[in-house]
């Protein structure tokens, strides 16, 4: 009994062996489509940084003071999507007030914030601020600039190159 079955075991050990194969497993081979994810992938709305707004505001006369990196605090309620955001300040609009400047990675988050700066101004005339964009920058102004001069800072955004 002991050898029937040590001669079954060799025969079911040698026809496995032969079932082996010299090419490796279908999973160890590379999905042509895994390889095509794996090229980087180009963002082309990313166009400009916020620093090539205040250049752009700065050359053209206008007050952009004390540009700092945004915090959590500088965003309020409004939406945290930006890639990246600077405050400034407009002194002659008195103590703490100015702007924002924003750069997004995507238009539609570009798109959710300036809908939340319009519709803020359009519920209430307290919140109200002059809102300009140029492809993923957007500038956020304190309302109580005069329109004559909030069209200078979005003439100076249209400008930029």
């Amino acid at each position: 009994m002991k050898r029937i079955l040590m001669v079954v075991l060799l025969m079911v050990v040698f026809m496995l062996s032969g079932c082996a194969s010299d090419k490796p497993a279908a999973i160890n081979q590379p999905n042509p489509q895994q390889e095509e994810s794996k090229k980087p992938i180009i963002n082309t709305f990313e166009k400009w940084n916020a620093n090539h707004a205040i250049e752009a505001i700065k050359a053209a006369g206008l007050e952009c003071e004390s540009p700092r990196e945004m915090t959590k605090d500088d965003y309020g309620m409004a939406p945290m999507m930006a890639k990246e955001g600077i405050r400034f300040f407009i002194p002659s609009l008195g103590p703490d007030n100015g702007g924002r400047i924003f750069a997004f990675a995507t238009k539609e988050e570009l798109e959710k914030t300036r809908d939340y700066y319009v519709k803020m101004g359009k519920e209430s005339a307290m919140f109200f601020s002059w809102v300009v964009e140029k492809d993923n920058i957007l500038i956020q102004i304190n309302g109580n600039l005069k329109e004559e001069v909030a069209n200078k800072y979005k003439d100076a955004l249209n400008n930029m190159k």
